[in-house]
């Protein structure tokens, strides 16, 4: 277990009402008004350290269990667990087969596997989020109000649906089960309908995906093993 020490706390002064601390893989950072005394700051990080150590426990697990873009990494492609293969040879390209991911790089460096991993990823996505957000638009006469689909990576975000009919995914989601990535698509086309979180829309997502809440709890519990990148 790595202990933090108060010095390593980042302090952020802006123009808040009240102090807050966030832990994140880039550290423990404490947000408070402008003025608020180096002493009041200090009381509040030593009430507040159990949590934070607590906190950061969470952070370094889920780090360590990220998936890794390095050669012999095993990482699921729709769910199914594939063995990364990287290869500098020239080439920029993903060659999938059954068993194996085989990344083809022009030079061997973690920024030119990573973009091109990325590229994969995201074109995988254009090939199968928009057919399942069609159909579930058209089964529940939604298709009208469906605009556009979007694919961008975000922290926070597995999806989005914007007041005007657009979809937003997160392309990581290519990683995740088939089951998993059919309920994220239901949940935003179902929110062309009802943009908020209301009864009536957790009973429309019901229709279309009976079984959300086990997607849901896949996601809550696994998710964090997709963030790819975070270093």
């Amino acid at each position: 277990m790595r202990t933090f020490e108060s010095n390593e706390i980042a302090i952020k002064f802006s123009k808040r009402k009240s102090i807050g601390v966030y832990v994140s893989p880039k550290g423990v950072e404490v947000r408070a008004p402008i003025g608020t005394s180096n002493r009041y700051i200090n009381d509040f990080i030593a009430s507040k350290r159990p949590w934070i150590q607590k906190q950061l426990d969470v952070v370094i697990r889920r780090t360590q269990e990220t998936y890794q873009l390095t050669d012999g990494t095993r990482l699921p492609i729709l769910g199914q667990e594939k063995v990364l293969r990287i290869l500098a040879n020239g080439k920029n390209q993903v060659i999938e087969t059954e068993t194996d991911l085989f990344v083809h790089v022009s030079r061997f460096d973690q920024s030119r596997i990573d973009k091109v991993f990325s590229q994969y990823l995201i074109s995988k996505a254009r090939r199968v989020i928009p057919p399942i957000a069609n159909e579930i638009a058209k089964e529940l006469s939604l298709d009208h109000k469906l605009k556009d689909i979007a694919f961008r990576r975000t922290k926070t975000k597995w999806g989005h649906c914007t007041h005007d009919g657009r979809l937003q995914f997160n392309w990581l989601i290519m990683m995740a089960p088939m089951k998993v990535i059919h309920s994220l698509v239901a949940h935003e086309v179902c929110h062309l309908e009802h943009l908020n979180h209301s009864p009536e829309f957790w009973t429309l997502v019901q229709s279309v995906d009976p079984d959300y809440l086990i997607s849901k709890h896949w996601l809550n519990t696994y998710g964090h093993r997709l963030s790819l990148f975070e270093r």
